[in-house]
């Protein structure tokens, strides 16, 4: 029983890791990666970001006696409020695509300065109807998503990041000294480390190609998708003419061949 135990948890592990693995491989394979590249350079950056935490070191608690692995004690403080992060940065991407929608609609209507209803109408509920209620989706998503996205996650995030921060200043000795594993500053330095990277790794995406994901056999026009309009959103068979995107100076025209889920 222990064995067939530990054998499903080694499953779940797996199979969640791939989810994982594809979240990162997909967003390469969409702006024109190929991808089994992709998935090569992704498996060879978590094979050696995760060799610390195979190379952990092990201590021992004077005050309980007990031993544990001090790296990942650290990357689970570092790390457990950074998905907060996550979310925030998903949110933020629906809140600026709804601001965008809205603008766009004044523009269409000659309608200037700001007006709080037509935002809600035709702003706020911009992404739940262009991506969600598609008419694919099983069941219709209501406004109480709105609320719980522009509202509800708000305040989640603020309360939870303040307790976080708060307990942490009042409860850990020198919480501010970088070298205290369960200090904020270690925190913060990690966090700011990482954002730096992907701000560098999105200056080079952005410049790319993006692909619509559109099924094979859909017959849907790309034009009429969201953001369909867009020179750099293109399907699978396009031939890019924006210019160089290998940064070797050639600026020769490609063909995207990247495979789509």
């Amino acid at each position: 029983m222990v064995t067939m135990f530990f054998l499903a948890l080694s499953f779940a592990a797996l199979t969640s890791m791939i989810s994982t693995v594809e979240l990162c491989v997909r967003n390469f394979v969409d702006h024109g990666v190929e991808r089994s590249q992709a998935v090569g350079f992704t498996g060879g950056a978590l094979f050696l970001f995760g060799i610390p935490s195979a190379a952990l070191w092990i201590l021992m608690d004077e005050s309980t006696g007990v031993a544990f692995p001090q790296f990942l004690e650290v990357q689970d403080h570092i790390w457990g409020y950074g998905l907060m992060f996550s979310g925030l940065f998903i949110a933020f991407s629906i809140w600026k695509y709804g601001w965008n929608r809205y603008k766009v609609w004044q523009d269409e209507n000659d309608i200037e300065g700001f007006d709080f209803r037509d935002y809600l109408d035709n702003g706020v509920s911009s992404f739940r109807d262009d991506f969600i209620n598609t008419g694919d989706n099983d069941w219709w998503i209501g406004k109480w998503w709105d609320y719980i996205m522009y509202l509800g996650f708000p305040i989640m995030f603020t309360v939870l990041m303040g307790s976080y921060f708060i307990d942490v200043i009042f409860n850990v000795d020198d919480p501010w000294n970088p070298g205290n594993p369960k200090g904020i500053s270690i925190v913060l330095l990690f966090w700011g480390f990482t954002a730096a990277v992907f701000i560098l790794l999105n200056r080079w995406l952005v410049s790319r190609p993006l692909y619509r994901n559109v099924p094979e056999g859909a017959e849907v026009p790309i034009d009429t998708l969201p953001g369909g309009e867009d020179d750099m959103i293109l399907q699978v068979g396009d031939i890019w003419t924006g210019g160089d995107l290998d940064g070797d100076g050639s600026g020769k025209d490609r063909v995207l061949v990247a495979e789509l889920a």
